[in-house]
């Protein structure tokens, strides 16, 4: 998912350099912080610390929450 991220803030940003310099507007500035917003979002996503995934131990939790 990290990666999947970090993948598509790039070709964004690439998309948004190529266009900021001759767009004007309303919503140009609007859009451009509606980006900066997704690269904040981004940044927070990166430093979430990746969790190890366990078929059998998310089967366990599941059977627990289940009978209660």
């Amino acid at each position: 998912m990290r990666t999947y991220v970090d993948g598509q803030v790039r070709r964004t940003d690439a998309i948004v350099d190529r266009g900021e310099a001759r767009w004007r507007s309303e919503a140009a500035t609007a859009y451009r912080k509606l980006h900066r917003e997704a690269g904040a979002d981004a940044v927070r996503v990166r430093r979430v610390p990746p969790v190890p995934f366990s078929p059998g131990a998310w089967l366990a939790t599941l059977a627990v929450r289940l009978r209660a």
